[in-house]
């Protein structure tokens, strides 16, 4: 048997590499399409629910020019403060200043509509409020006067269940500030906010447990539950965590003498205030 000249067996020899490097690459080339495949049949990650952000609006109020001994230093520092600080976190913001009752009653229906679609609204009140007969009350600034309280005030229930639209709810009520024209023997009247039960998706914080009385601070500056609220309400973290932050300060500045509370509950995951984009 005649053997065959080196040149041509180096030449199959080179021809049988090029084969299986072309089936390698064929093969690469199948695995990838196949793995394009596959991704394209995955849904989107929940990044893009994310990144949406979520439609929050915000109305706050700062009742301050009482007449006489009922004025207050700080509620209009307040407003403006939140009001600033939820803008930057996303909100749309309704920003209300010295409200009587007429002033008080069309800016949460004009909230109504406007909110009408949010995702999240958010009441924050720095001023007086009352409770009689266990029913809380805003107080406007044309009413100090606890025996027309119930015709003049603003029942709490009554914007919660009207005019807070939402999927979920929010409510900061700075109020219960030290009144000495409000009289204590006024029948019904009782010294603080009264316990109160909301409905489902629904959290409100009281700046001082109920039956207790809200510092406003001092003049010029903010109360110390604004104060703390400032502080900490763009922390990223869910909003049960903040408010345990927010009552702590409150505690640690007060020495002890002002308790915030919480009362209902939110359903779902996580609220994050940071978490809320334009």
């Amino acid at each position: 048997m005649q053997q065959q000249p080196s040149s041509s067996l180096n030449t199959e020899l080179a021809q049988l590499r090029a084969e299986a490097e072309e089936a390698k690459r064929r093969q690469a080339q199948a695995e990838e399409q196949l793995r394009l495949a596959q991704q394209a049949a995955v849904p989107p990650a929940p990044q893009a629910a994310q990144s949406r952000g979520i439609n929050a609006h915000a109305l706050v109020i700062g009742n301050a020019a009482y007449a006489g001994g009922n004025r207050l230093s700080n509620p209009l520092n307040d407003a403006r403060a939140i009001s600033q600080l939820l803008r930057r976190l996303g909100f749309t913001v309704t920003q209300v200043e010295d409200a009587n009752r007429a002033k008080l009653v069309s800016s949460l229906a004009q909230f109504s509509r406007s909110a009408m679609n949010a995702d999240l609204s958010l009441l924050f009140y720095s001023g007086h409020g009352i409770q009689i007969d266990a029913t809380n009350y805003l107080v406007p600034i044309d009413d100090v006067d606890t025996d027309f309280a119930p015709l003049q005030g603003v029942s709490i229930n009554t914007v919660l269940e009207r005019y807070m639209p939402g999927k979920a709810k929010l409510v900061f009520l700075d109020a219960c500030r030290t009144n000495p024209m409000m009289a204590s023997s006024t029948k019904g009247f009782s010294k603080g906010l009264a316990p109160i039960n909301v409905s489902e998706g629904t959290l409100i914080s009281y700046a001082a447990k109920d039956g207790q009385t809200a510092a406003d601070g001092v003049a010029g500056g903010n109360s110390p539950f604004t104060a703390a609220l400032l502080e900490h309400l763009a922390d990223p973290e869910d909003i049960a965590v903040v408010l345990r932050k927010v009552r702590a300060k409150v505690m640690q500045n007060t020495g002890g003498r002002q308790q915030p509370w919480e009362y209902g509950s939110l359903t779902g995951g996580a609220l994050v205030l940071s978490a809320v984009k334009p």
